[in-house]
């Protein structure tokens, strides 16, 4: 059942008190947070996460939200690879502007690509994780996009990795066909490859933040992958009553900035 607005309230006044409670004054000390925001599969800036920036803005916080390679107005431009370029980037602007730490936060498909970055690359202080979505494991268990993701790799190995097709796609279960080379698409949805949450969860370092909605499908899937991201010191694992995939950063924005002033 869908969470009451006062139920909501209390639970996110619980843990917003706990957090102050235990680490006042942190952010002060530690000097000013710059914060990387991670959008969703053919998200933008300004869209699930537009009310976490707030959230963070209010508490001080520098932000960055780029336009990713998987938003909807450059869909699966570039590669994963490239991905993490654009990634590095936004940190080096936030550094420029001042930033003494780095976090990223991710919203579903920008969960893993957080998680990704986060594994291959030091130096962030910390992520949280909202709302985590796109596992090519998962999708390699439906036989569509297994046929896809076989397809895309066998004309990588044949040298054909430039060579434009429609491969299939998913997001929350939808599925819809998208145009991109072999290589782009593979880098995105191999499974063995570094865009898939289980291949490196074992690699993040820093603190964790996992938050998923009880309406959400990741609640049951992807809670093996965020109890092992929060055995970690000053890590969290959270299930917001009633939430679902969309809303979780919107119900959570104060919390998050809660909790990233206190790592």
């Amino acid at each position: 059942m869908p969470m009451s607005a006062i139920s909501r309230r209390t639970f996110a006044l619980g843990l917003a008190t706990t957090a102050s409670a235990m680490f006042d004054g942190a952010s002060a000390q530690n000097g000013r947070t710059g914060v990387v925001l991670l959008h969703g599969k053919k998200d933008n800036s300004s869209g699930s996460l537009a009310a976490v920036a707030s959230a963070l803005s209010s508490h001080g916080m520098l932000t960055s939200a780029p336009d990713l390679p998987w938003s909807g107005s450059r869909y699966l431009s570039g590669t994963w690879s490239d991905a993490m370029g654009e990634i590095s980037q936004a940190i080096s602007q936030l550094k420029g502007r001042g930033a003494v730490k780095v976090a990223l936060v991710g919203h579903s498909m920008g969960c893993p690509a957080a998680m990704s970055f986060v594994a291959s690359q030091r130096g962030v202080a910390a992520v949280v994780l909202t709302a985590p979505g796109h596992s090519p494991r998962l999708y390699f268990n439906q036989p569509p996009m297994r046929e896809s993701i076989l397809r895309a790799r066998s004309m990588v190995k044949a040298g054909n990795g430039r060579e434009r097709s429609e491969f299939l796609d998913n997001n929350q279960g939808n599925m819809f066909g998208v145009q991109a080379t072999a290589a782009q698409y593979l880098s995105y949805f191999d499974p063995s490859g570094p865009c898939e949450m289980s291949n490196t969860a074992g690699r993040i370092n820093c603190p964790t933040l996992w938050i998923v909605g009880s309406e959400d499908g990741a609640a049951d899937w992807g809670a093996p992958i965020g109890r092992r991201l929060t055995r970690r010191p000053n890590s969290r694992y959270i299930e917001v009553p009633g939430a679902r995939h969309r809303n979780t950063p919107s119900i959570m924005a104060g919390e998050i900035a809660a909790w990233l002033a206190t790592v």
